[in-house]
């Protein structure tokens, strides 16, 4: 089965990952030898289809689509001069012919679907779906929605919609490459902050900052912010002369936080951590899951996640410490450190079973069953 899978930068990552390896407009690179390290790198690996990790140029056809310096090599090495993302991003799908066209960018791309002309009439075009909002979303276009989020795929199902149940993937690299670590920091939390869908969160972080600055732990907060200013004074076409002030966030947590972190850097960042605290949107309600579970438990740190109810295997007490209330992490945190090697046993434990149930080779499992099942 031969799959295009498609997904979105975020802003950040790409700047971070030309950095970290020495990638301008003067280094030369392929198409493939540049996909291949976005994908050694390690963006969204739990979400990267297992054949695209093995191998690249195999039977899945992997792309951030609007990476412009990736995309636009494609284009150049297929004697292309355009340079609309979506044009090249179609121009690939007609040449691989897929069998399935995956889209990871559905929410931030609705036409996609309904646009696109499907390389052969048995083509399958499916998208992933977990933007958590009060109502699930049903787009457009599409033969199946996968998605993390089970109430979604019970709804979608209920109402006709095929979805299919599909939860992130924990590559095996992550607990070779994490065991016996030293973990300098005793607490982190990453990802983002923004007025919309994180008011909760938002609160857990300034808890988190403020225990920072307040007892000897080694906190660490790795925040990307969603940023709102109020505007004073614009001249069109001068914004050089544009007078506006930063309205959200505070300048107190911002002070307290580093930059986000993604892919390599980030998994660094785990690996060297005791324990990582998650948080999901105001919009889950009591279901909890999101790609932080398996990237903190796959490295091997101590998961202190949300009380509620969880994907199938994770076992509050047993792969993760639960809480209740913002106001308890404090004593939480402080309890677990004070019992570490037998905490770090418990993270140990859930990082073997917790690999093994949500494996790249299960998912990828999954993935086929789905698709056969359309």
């Amino acid at each position: 089965m031969k799959v295009y899978q498609c997904i979105h930068k975020y802003g950040p990552h790409i700047p971070q990952f030309e950095q970290r390896h020495g990638i301008d407009d003067r280094t030369e690179l392929t198409f493939k030898e540049l996909r291949r390290l976005v994908i050694e790198d390690g963006y969204a690996a739990s979400y990267v289809l297992l054949p695209a990790m093995e191998d690249p140029d195999g039977s899945v056809f992997y792309t951030i689509w609007n990476y412009e310096r990736l995309q636009r090599l494609w284009a150049r090495e297929h004697g292309w001069k355009a340079k609309d993302l979506a044009a090249i991003r179609r121009a690939q799908i007609e040449e691989f012919q897929p069998d399935v066209v995956y889209n990871m960018s559905a929410y931030y791309d609705r036409s996609f679907a309904v646009t696109l002309p499907r390389p052969r009439s048995t083509t399958k075009v499916v998208c992933w779906n977990a933007i958590i909002e009060e109502r699930p979303t049903a787009l457009q276009g599409y033969d199946c929605h996968f998605s993390l989020h089970a109430p979604y795929v019970k709804e979608w199902n209920s109402q006709g919609i095929r979805a299919c149940e599909l939860q992130p993937g924990i590559p095996r690299t992550w607990v070779e490459s994490s065991r016996n670590a030293e973990r300098p920091i005793d607490v982190l939390f990453y990802g983002q902050y923004t007025e919309a869908m994180f008011t909760a969160r938002n609160r857990l972080v300034d808890e988190l900052a403020r225990i920072r600055d307040e007892t000897e732990l080694n906190v660490e907060l790795a925040v990307q912010f969603g940023f709102r200013w109020r505007t004073y004074f614009k001249v069109p076409g001068l914004p050089r002369l544009t007078v506006r002030r930063l309205i959200f966030p505070d300048e107190w947590i911002r002070k307290r936080t580093s930059h986000p972190r993604y892919g390599s850097d980030l998994y660094r960042l785990i690996t060297q951590s005791k324990i990582v605290v998650n948080a999901c949107t105001d919009h889950n309600r009591d279901y909890k899951s999101n790609m932080r579970l398996f990237e903190g438990i796959g490295h091997g740190a101590l998961l202190l996640a949300e009380a509620g109810a969880y994907p199938p295997g994770f076992e509050a007490g047993r792969d993760f410490v639960p809480y209740k209330s913002i106001e308890s992490l404090r004593g939480l945190l402080q309890g677990v450190l004070s019992d570490w090697p037998q905490k770090r046993q418990v993270a140990e434990s859930a990082q073997e079973r917790i690999a093994s149930i949500y494996s790249k080779e299960n998912q990828w499992a999954t993935f086929v069953r789905c698709i056969a099942s359309l």
